[in-house]
């Protein structure tokens, strides 16, 4: 790559790096291709104990985020172009550099597992389709296919991606309970993060679940505390 561009992906991550830095609590990953000619060269970071594990070539380093790229700088003079993932909740950036230009776009992102094909007579559980539930015929807010992961997390979906019977209750409840705070939720301050404090939160399903609506579907700082008294919820926490 051209110094010229070079030095304009340089900026990009000058960003990248103030947005890690105040959003680490919802970083996921970084991935790195490099491409020479007809071969690409590829690199994942992953975040543990404050630093990123860095894997390329079959070497893995741990470094900071400065020092990522700052490492990702130097190899661009080795390769035709570049493209970066930065990945968190809910968004993706997408930086892609060459000896013509460089750009970065926003992208929302979906939970990477789709939903199993809607099966009603199955008696594992109730897919549904879409947005739209095959019950109440309503639009959730909490949907399947984007929601997959934290509903599988509290044990609301199964691993095939499906509504478990016994769970179609506690889906709907944890719904109308977003509903039920969406108005609120529009109305407060922009650009500050939303402190929340659970008292009696149990096993913190409703936390999990409006943090979730918060950072992915609201693009919101949040931060939670959960307050139990009980010795059973405390130990299993």
């Amino acid at each position: 790559m051209n110094k010229a561009n070079i030095n304009k992906l340089k900026l990009f991550l000058m960003g990248l790096e103030n947005r890690f830095e105040e959003n680490k609590a919802i970083f996921k990953h970084i991935t790195i291709n490099y491409a020479a000619g007809l071969k690409d060269f590829k690199g994942i970071a992953n975040f543990k104990d404050d630093k990123l594990n860095y894997n390329f070539n079959g070497i893995t380093k741990v470094l900071t985020i400065s020092e990522l790229f700052n490492e990702m700088i130097k190899q661009a003079e080795n390769y035709d172009s570049i493209s970066l993932t930065y990945s968190e909740r809910g968004e993706v950036i997408l930086i892609t550099a060459d000896n013509k230009n460089v750009t970065m776009k926003t992208v929302d992102v979906e939970d990477e597992e789709t939903p199993s094909t809607p099966n009603t007579s199955s008696k594992k559980g109730l897919n549904f389709h879409g947005n739209t539930s095959t019950i109440l015929n309503r639009d959730y807010y909490i949907k399947v296919g984007k929601a997959d992961s934290l509903l599988k997390e509290i044990g609301i979906m199964s691993k095939e991606g499906k509504i478990k019977n016994d769970k179609i209750r506690k889906y709907n409840q944890i719904d109308h309970y977003v509903e039920l705070l969406e108005g609120i939720l529009d109305d407060l301050p922009k650009n500050t993060t939303i402190n929340i404090l659970d008292c009696g939160c149990g096993k913190s399903y409703l936390s999990f679940v409006l943090n979730y609506y918060l950072t992915e579907v609201k693009k919101r700082k949040c931060h939670f505390i959960g307050l139990d008294y009980s010795e059973g919820v405390i130990e299993s926490s």
